[in-house]
């Protein structure tokens, strides 16, 4: 048997390899374009579109890796960090994951089929693939006549490199074996030679330079069918444990990685089990995939009847059964979609091009009643206009490069002809793929302008540039910086080596409150947030190890700093404050789902523990234990001591729906419960507030909300029904089911979807009435003498292009208009029944002041704020006599109120715990007694506060954190007095006793 590898860009000679091996299935070409439904059923092909991640090591969008499978073509699984170059012809199908792009080769030049700013290229058997972020697929057609899982001769994914330096890895093993041996007929000599070779090729890990791993293990290392055959995938953080990248199987292993492990259950469907044990089963059919069982489900949870042309034509989930039909005419498809309550959608698609012209719904059964949106494109079948129900529109122009230039919407027919156009630029020609599909500059609607600057080599963004606020005014930035930085993880030796090559990322950003770079830039004036992403030589994903907030001079900083654990989940949070007081735990299970968060002691070893938190899930995933409690510290044996205070259960039917929710004590006893029932569409039908504890245990069906349970002590239970159009939209609600006293509130809704009246529970009706853009134009009130809406009693709306309200009529007739800056901040508001009144701001957004331009007197109300966006003073002033005074406040480095000084130079101070429980306050800087001083329990509720004056008040709460007794001590005994409070399953308070 011979070995070989491949990785990024060696090259293996095609001619050592002869005849094919085994054939193996090609993986599904995902489309180019889906239109999937709610249930996953893409309505132009038909095709049932379901997707698993299985797979995660590290954070997704931080540098993490994640593995899962697509199932396309009635049922067949593409893996999901699969790429691919499919060849048809002068067709070039460049697929990575699930999205794929066309291009159409003529003589040495590929264009594509639909421009959106990616290139495609071929060198002899490499392809280069440059997607329109500037990021690069490099694909290789190593073997030709070799059997991979992929299909033969596939054109494979060799890495992916973004403009920021981040690195994914394909790495590939192939094999030689004798497919056909030479029998011999010397018993002394059996190994006759052989008479046929064959070549296989496997990927056996994908690794990035930041120090992650997927590896893939196949159901034999031995060559042949099933030496191609998937076993397993396992994330690897090669920080911690190192695996040769090449290797059949990874030894040595120190912990339990995520991975997902193939198989099959007693009746041959396929199935997948993760690190954790929890199994889903893929229930095979005649045409392919047919149902899936979800972990730890006891039905299935989806199932599918799938046609021979790999059309769903049926599919039954927890909103019950959905059939669709397809009826061709030439190039015209038109699928049918009806759900189990007289839903029903009909989608119109242009086979040519694979996208929906129009779609249309049913809103009401009897009389029929429909609504239809259309869709056009353009000659690169991109989505160039959309039309609503009522016949406003909205039109798409893009660039050369399909870049999105222009959007206009006009307004509705029936009302006017306006336009709202917003629009954005971008380099004239793409020298630089990294940067030419981005914008050098956006217009919003009203005319005002922000511009960009983009890195010309990682593709950051460096500045944000917003439109000045008024002429003249300086215009608000935001600057980004970067910094290479450069993974350490171990290799083959167990050494801490740096990764081969940098990565880009984001390390300060930047706003002045006033002023512009690069004046403003190291003064107080300058917000400035710097992150750290770990230290060289040790274990480092390049995940953010620190953040500081500051000043631009320094002199005002706080850092919070972050540790992570070996699956990159956050593992420990310390910060603001000075020293480890605030420091907060994180614990996950094997599953990575977080399992418990243990925070500061908030007394430092006082009488109080560290409050904490866990949860309890159930095979499915789903959550159904959350507890409060404490622990005595932080280590594993102090979780141990978990000591549960306060606790919330949730349970699930058979489909996975949350159907009670019980609230309870320490003890597990419910003092509340909450139940929901789902209707056949999978709709939530009833709520029901229990009213008898005596009932709780015994609740009727989980379908069976809408039931009152026997009364008790507390009366009926509180049950809301809620019903719904053949569009899924709730029309009416009924309080009360199941009583002699009930209330009926509805609804009923425009073309377009916005709610357009309202009926209240006395027969009172509103309706709402919307401009040309649907922005509420008017809300009439019920007609006060009963029945109908009111013509006359109505609030009226103005707007600009914006959508900035402008104008505004009371009920009474009285008009207000308002202004706004170009940052779209109210900059005055008038009319003839209020005082006029302006506003200013800082370019960080913060209102400065608000005063009266004119009038007797007038007045002004002034803020100032510090660099990490805390008010440190205000003044109000009359500007008429000239008078003014003014409150500061200071804050400690986790933002809490530390002091506050009034104009007479009287202040206070404010003291805290760790776990921000407010703790004293007290007097110009007293440091021997308190004007009042507070105590808490374990779970941060106030239990006493001792005033000055020598009084203290006493609280107590029941099981689930209600008041359920105060007391007030005042010096001496003849006027003490306390209350007790009794509530009843809804939380409401039923009595109350007095006693001094």
């Amino acid at each position: 048997v011979r070995h070989w590898t491949i990785v990024g860009l060696i090259v293996v000679l095609a001619g050592l390899f002869g005849a094919t091996g085994r054939a193996q299935a090609q993986q599904p070409v995902p489309p180019e374009h889906y239109t999937l439904d709610s249930h996953g059923v893409d309505l132009v092909s038909g095709q049932f579109v379901h997707s698993e991640t299985e797979v995660v090591i590290g954070q997704p969008g931080a540098g993490g890796l994640s593995h899962g499978r697509i199932y396309l073509n009635g049922g067949s699984a593409r893996e999901a960090r699969l790429g691919t170059v499919t060849v048809s012809g002068s067709t070039y199908v460049v697929s990575i994951g699930g999205e794929s792009e066309v291009f159409i080769k003529s003589g040495s030049t590929f264009t594509p089929q639909s421009q959106q700013g990616s290139t495609f290229s071929q060198s002899g058997t490499a392809y280069t693939f440059t997607s329109a972020s500037g990021a690069v697929a490099h694909f290789f057609n190593y073997w030709p006549n070799v059997a991979t899982p992929y299909g033969t001769g596939a054109i494979l994914l060799g890495d992916y490199r973004t403009p920021d330096g981040e690195i994914q890895t394909y790495n590939y093993k192939g094999e030689n074996y004798c497919r056909l041996p030479i029998l011999s007929e010397d018993p002394d000599n059996p190994d006759g030679g052989c008479q046929q070779y064959a070549s296989e090729a496997r990927l056996q890990s994908i690794t990035n330079n930041r120090g992650y791993m997927l590896h893939f293990d196949y159901m034999d290392d031995t060559p042949g069918f099933a030496w191609l055959r998937l076993a397993s995938v396992t994330g690897i953080n090669l920080a911690v444990d190192y695996c040769d990248p090449y290797a059949d199987d990874c030894t040595g292993l120190t912990r339990t990685w995520p991975s997902i492990t193939y198989g099959s259950d007693g009746s041959g469907n396929p199935t997948a089990t993760d690190q954790a044990g929890r199994t889903t089963t893929f229930v095979s059919g005649f045409y392919g995939l047919s149902g899936i069982q979800f972990p730890g489900s006891s039905v299935t949870d989806i199932s599918v009847t799938v046609n021979s042309a790999s059309q769903t034509t049926s599919l039954t989930d927890a909103s019950g059964t959905w059939n669709y039909a397809y009826a061709d005419v030439g190039t015209t498809r038109t699928t049918t979609a009806t759900g189990p309550l007289g839903e029903a959608m009909t989608v119109v698609s242009d086979l040519t091009i694979g996208r929906a012209t129009s779609v249309t719904q049913t809103t009401s059964a009897s009389p029929p009643v429909t609504r239809t949106w259309t869709y056009h494109y353009d000659g690169q079948r991109r989505l160039d206009q959309i039309t609503n129900p009522e016949g406003d529109y909205t039109v798409l122009a893009y660039d050369a490069r399909g870049n999105l230039t222009s959007t206009v919407a006009h307004e509705k027919p029936s009302i006017g002809s306006g336009t709202i156009t917003t629009s954005a630029t971008y380099p004239s020609t793409c020298s630089n793929p990294v940067t030419c599909n981005k914008p050098t500059s956006t217009t919003d609607a009203r005319g005002n302008v922000t511009d960009y600057v983009w890195n010309g080599t990682h593709g950051g963004l460096e500045s944000l540039t917003a439109p000045a606020p008024a002429s003249g005014a300086d215009r608000p930035q935001t600057r980004i910086g970067y910094g290479a930085q450069t993974a350490y993880y171990k290799n083959s030796s167990g050494v801490f080596v740096a990764a081969s090559s940098s990565i880009t990322l984001p390390t300060s950003t930047s706003a002045c409150a006033s002023g512009t770079a690069p004046t403003c830039v190291g003064t107080t004036n300058e917000t400035r947030t710097t992150v750290a992403y770990g230290s060289s030589g040790v274990a480092n994903n390049l995940l953010p190890t620190s953040t500081t907030q500051a000043d631009g001079t320094g002199a005002l900083s706080v850092t919070t700093t972050m540790t992570w654990d070996h699956n990159g989940d956050r593992f420990a949070v310390d910060g603001p404050l000075a020293g480890t007081g605030d420091y907060t735990r994180y614990r996950y299970n094997t599953a990575r789902q977080l399992v418990g968060v243990v925070g500061p002691d908030p007394d430092l070893g006082g009488g109080l523990l560290n409050r904490a938190q866990r949860i309890t899930y159930n095979g499915r995933g789903q959550a159904i234990l959350t507890e409060a409690g404490t622990t005595p510290g932080y280590s594993d044996t102090d979780w141990s001591s978990f000591a549960t205070l306060q606790r919330q259960a949730t349970e699930y039917d058979s489909w996975g729906r949350p159907v009670v929710a019980r609230s309870q004590d320490a003890a597990g006893n419910t003092l509340a419960l909450q139940q929901v029932g789902y209707d056949a569409a999978g709709r939530t039908q009833c709520a029901a507030t229990r009213m008898n504890p005596g009932a709780f245990s015994s609740l009727p069906g989980a379908t069976n909300a809408c039931s009152q349970t026997a009364a008790g002590w507390y009366g009926p239970d509180r049950i809301v029904q809620t019903t719904y159009d053949v569009a899924d939209r709730p029309i009416s609600t009924i309080s009360g089911v199941g009583t002699a006293s009930t209330i009926t509130e509805s609804v009923s809704y425009s073309p377009n979807g916005q709610v357009k009246d309202v009926v209240d529970g006395n027969g009172g009706q509103s309706t709402y009435v919307y401009d040309g853009f649907d922005r509420l134009g008017q809300l009439h009130y019920p007609n006060p003498t009963g029945g109908g809406v009111s013509s006359t009693d109505f609030e009226w709306y103005g707007y600009d292009a914006a959508s900035n309200v402008t104008f505004y009529q009371n009920r009474a007739g009285e008009q207000i208009t308002a202004g706004y800056d170009n940052l779209n901040r109210q900059v005055n508001v008038s009319g003839p029944a209020i005082s006029t009144k302006a506003y200013a701001y800082d370019n960080l957004n913060r209102p400065l002041y608000a005063w009266t331009p004119s009038g007797v007197p007038t007045w002004a109300t002034y803020w100032s704020w510090d660099a990490l966006g805390r008010k440190t003073a205000e003044s109000v002033a009359d500007t008429s006599g000239h008078t003014q005074s003014t409150v500061w406040y200071g804050y400690d480095a986790a933002g809490r109120r530390v002091l506050m000084q009034w104009p007479d130079g009287f202040y206070v101070n404010y003291d805290w715990s760790y776990a921000n429980d407010l703790m004293t306050i007290r007097e110009n800087g007293a440091t021997t007694w308190a004007l009042a001083a507070y105590t808490y329990d374990n779970l941060g509720r106030r239990i006493t506060a001792a005033r000055n004056n020598g009084v203290i008040s006493g609280f107590g709460y029941d099981g689930i954190s209600r008041l359920s007794g105060m007391t007030h001590d005042l010096p001496g005994t003849s006027q003490d007095i306390s209350w007790t409070y009794g509530y009843n399953p809804a939380g409401q308070i039923i009595s109350r006793s007095v006693s001094n």
